[in-house]
């Protein structure tokens, strides 16, 4: 699996300080360095009718630009200290500018044009040197990141019947699709807007579906109230509507698309000085990105067909090389420069995702896949494996445990830190004391409901609009989105495994195995003390089977208010009562010390996965475990999270193979049962099968 490459970060902040004057921050990160460095900090006056001035001369308005950003010696001194610590170490930098809500008129400048102060060379048309604008949002849901293979991209057309009245030229519809689908080769493409009127209704219908790539052509139009695009009536007339209703209207699906490309439809335009009047798109952006859009494309002004024929198809072939869209970006870039194309810095890239990376190939981060493979698919066919579920599994139904930690805290204004808010257990925590503990269980499943609705409520059938939760949760297990795979509960349900290990407080798991015809055994710890009392072992004395398996609910179940862990002094609580009373049941232990161990959507650093992992250690018997050497783990390709991905994943992998030999699978829950399936399927008989089926004694 092919690891990104790593790269020196260089963050430019923009803010405003006084009415004439803005402060300027540089902060950087230099990957070969473990030390922090102060930022760098200054002032800059922007002279916005000298800018307009040069526009016809990208080079005169790039250096006049530079000379206005770095005209503080702090601000110079770093910059050049920077681009020396650089080139020294023959590394590559990406360049993220933050342009603040209290400077919001610098998104108008051309910063794509911007020039070294000392060279007067373009910064940014170079593969070395990767460019994007930062854009922050209150938008608390986690940026999923998607497999390559899953790819798919939407083309959406508008094409008005009656755009001479406002005085714009007709959309050429066949060419505009014809050009984006030669653009979007190597992705799975969809259009609308073809044979039928592209009306707001119909696009955001389309999008209900997940969709990476989101290419919309459309004249738009900005005016003082903000931006407008000229989509569809029924009839085919233009409906002009307002970049924040588009904005809204994304921001309430259940996914928003990974990357929208925002092209202008213009067939014309001079090839000395382009229009660049038209900022309807390039105003649009932001408003998407608050949205909860990760990536936007956003062509500023109307750029000729011409770069966009060149431009457009070198972006999305380097952005399926490696899943780095700013990369991409920058390719396409250097590109257009290296074609003398005059409208090269039209193209404009923003960006909520640090990472710069929209897309991941699932896998195990060690050499070795097949061995690894044959051995996990093995021990599940042989019935000799263990599945323990955490939130990431349930997180295609109602969401991730960070999301809802993020909504919470943003409901009941959570006072710490904003990197403490995705802390599940600790937001949890925090509405206990500040209310009290039944407050905190019922915002969970305000939550989750919200999000059941929220996801899923357009397809859901009439009859079940005002149905109970359990009765939605019933078919949203047994009926995955048109054309989706199968959810994980679906195939966990499917496979010969006799124990199963539920780290969440939801009945999801014992719900689809019912609705697979099996007869499940339940088991939940009441590990509180209630008055006299005491935590007991919950009470089996069967021999669980792939028909009657066992699923121990490790944390409890919503609605058992003895049994669930929810805060932070629950873990903790918990931990102690099942150390000092022994409440794993018996069946659990046995399996847990003598079986492959499939640890299924979690984050490492969760408490639920902390306190397990360190509960089965304390197991007796568990060192038996070393000789099942191929356990697999998975955990989500959020890189995002971490400080450098690369270390953590090489740290984690470490980690993992010291204390339990356990193999790191990078990807979702869906990922990795999808290929489990087909490991197993692919699998021959057993050999005491084949030896049955020959009328051979297998005591030999």
């Amino acid at each position: 699996m092919p690891e990104p490459a790593r790269y020196a970060e260089l963050e430019v902040g923009l803010h405003r300080a006084r009415p004439e004057a803005y402060q300027v921050e540089l902060r950087f990160t230099n990957p070969a360095s473990e030390s922090e460095l102060l930022p760098a900090r200054g002032e800059a006056r922007f002279d916005f009718a000298a800018l307009l001035s040069q526009q016809l001369n990208p080079q005169a308005y790039g250096a006049a630009l530079a000379g206005m950003l770095f005209a503080d010696a702090p601000i110079r001194s770093m910059f050049r200290e920077v681009l020396a610590a650089v080139g020294s170490l023959n590394l590559q930098l990406r360049v993220r500018l933050l342009i603040g809500p209290s400077a919001a008129e610098l998104h108008n400048l051309r910063w794509e044009m911007l020039t070294a102060p000392d060279t007067g060379e373009y910064l940014f048309t170079s593969e070395r040197v990767l460019f994007s604008r930062l854009m922050t949002a209150q938008d608390w849901r986690t940026i999923r990141l998607r497999p390559k293979a899953e790819m798919n991209a939407l083309i959406a057309v508008s094409a008005p019947s009656n755009l001479s009245r406002y005085q714009l030229a007709p959309v050429d519809a066949a060419g505009e699709i014809a050009r984006a689908t030669i653009g979007l080769a190597g992705i799975g493409v969809a259009i609308v807007g073809r044979d039928e009127p592209l009306t707001l209704a119909r696009l955001i219908d389309r999008l209900r579906e997940p969709v990476d790539v989101l290419y919309l052509v459309a004249h738009g139009m900005y005016t003082d109230e903000g931006p407008y695009l000229f989509l569809q009536e029924e009839d085919g007339s233009v409906a002009r509507v307002k970049g924040t209703d588009l904005a809204a209207r994304l921001n309430d699906l259940g996914q928003q698309p990974r990357v929208v490309v925002l092209a202008s439809c213009e067939s014309a335009g001079s090839e000395t000085a382009p229009d660049s009047g038209n900022d309807a798109l390039h105003s649009l952006a932001p408003l998407l990105a608050a949205a909860g859009v990760p990536a936007i494309l956003a062509m500023r002004g109307k750029i000729t067909m011409k770069t966009v024929e060149q431009v457009v198809p070198v972006f999305f072939r380097e952005l399926l090389r490696d899943g780095q869209i700013d990369r991409a970006m920058a390719a396409a870039r250097s590109t257009a420069v290296a074609l003398g194309r005059p409208d090269f810095w039209m193209p404009a890239l923003y960006l909520r995702l640090r990472g710069g990376r929209i897309w991941y190939e699932p896998g195990f981060t060690q050499a070795g896949d097949f061995e690894k493979w044959q051995s996990i698919a093995t021990h599940v066919r042989d019935g000799k494996s263990v599945a323990i579920l955490g939130s990431g599994v349930c997180e295609s139904i109602y969401g991730d445990s960070r999301s809802m930690a993020r909504a919470l805290a943003q409901a009941n204004r959570f006072p710490l830190a904003d990197h403490q808010q995705d802390d599940l257990p600790r937001v949890l925590q925090f509405l206990t004391v500040n209310q009290d503990g039944a407050f905190a269980a019922s915002e969970v499943l305000r939550n989750m409901r919200e999000e059941v609705w929220r996801r899923h409520g357009a397809r859901l059938p009439g009859e079940l609009r005002d149905a109970p939760l359990a009765k939605v949760l019933d078919y949203l297990i047994q009926n995955p989105p048109d054309g989706g795979r199968a959810n994980a509960y679906q195939v966990l349900a499917g496979l010969p495994v006799s124990v199963y290990i539920a780290a969440t407080p939801d009945r999801l798991l014992t719900r689809a195995l019912k609705a697979a015809g099996k007869n499940p055994e339940v088991l939940i710890p009441t590990w509180r003390r209630t008055g006299s009392e005491m935590p007991v072992e919950p009470a089996y004395d069967g021999t669980p089977t792939p028909q009657t398996p066992v699923v121990y609910q490790m944390l409890g179940v919503y609605g058992k208010d003895e049994s669930v862990v929810l805060t932070e002094d629950d873990y903790f609580d918990y931990a102690i009562a099942t150390a000092s009373y022994k409440l794993v049941p018996r069946v659990v232990r046995s399996a847990l010390v003598s079986s492959s161990l499939l640890f299924l959507g979690f984050q490492l650093t969760d408490w639920s996965f902390r306190v397990l992992f360190r509960l089965i250690h304390s197991l007796e018997g568990s060192s038996k475990n070393s000789r099942m050497s191929h356990v697999g783990v998975q955990v989500d390709p959020e890189e995002y999270t971490l400080a450098d991905a690369q270390k953590a994943r090489s740290y984690l992998q470490k980690y993992l193979e010291r204390e339990a030999n356990i193999a790191l699978f990078w990807g979702s829950a869906e990922d990795f049962l999808a290929q489990l399936q087909r490991q197993v399927a692919a699998l021959p008989a057993p050999a005491r099968a084949m030896a049955a089926a020959a009328g051979e004694d297998w005591d030999v």
